[in-house]
């Protein structure tokens, strides 16, 4: 008779992991209405378990040095691009949570910002060279999705130059979108 074998708490992990990332993969490809800072969390998670995953690939070099007793190129490989992916997936992390701290600052709300469609009465008035204009059709049309919201009421001069989005100010499009919203 054969015994099985528990299986261990990595094994366990990697598993979980790679299901909670197909899943994720599959819950992108659906509409679902959320805060930016959600979204935000969610993609903190999804660096949390890459790296979790890069972290059990170095154990099991680790395991497979310990049990050789040599290291070869295909551990040394290994370890490189672990080493790299852990890196490269925390910069990116971090680098994506000072930029949420630059546009939405540290508000518990986190700027309030919308990620889907507006509701009938919200109406998105900015301020751009002292008119203001009404962008409320175009922001569903906005490339950048609902990051336009973050500009209601705001001079977008500002808000772009926050965003690091300075280019918009020098952008043909930009420019005759705004010109034909203009309300006052």
């Amino acid at each position: 008779m054969v015994e099985s074998q528990k299986p261990s708490v990595l094994t366990v992990y990697v598993i979980a992991s790679v299901l909670i990332v197909i899943g994720a993969a599959a819950l992108g490809a659906i509409k679902i209405s959320s805060s930016v800072r959600l979204v935000a969390w969610l993609h903190y998670g999804m660096a949390f378990v890459f790296v979790g995953l890069v972290l059990a690939g170095l154990f099991l070099q680790y395991r497979r040095v310990k049990m050789r007793g040599k290291m070869d190129w295909v551990v040394w490989l290994h370890m490189v691009m672990f080493g790299l992916f852990v890196y490269l997936s925390s910069a990116a992390a971090f680098y994506h949570a000072r930029k949420m701290k630059l546009v939405y600052g540290n508000t518990p709300q986190g700027g309030g910002g919308k990620a889907t469609l507006l509701s009938n009465n919200e109406q998105l008035l900015v301020k751009y060279k002292g008119d203001t204009i009404d962008l409320t059709n175009f922001a569903n049309e906005h490339p950048g999705g609902s990051v336009i919201w973050q500009a209601q009421g705001k001079d977008v001069e500002e808000v772009w130059k926050k965003m690091g989005h300075q280019w918009h100010a020098n952008n043909d499009r930009v420019k005759q979108v705004l010109k034909n919203n203009i309300v006052g």
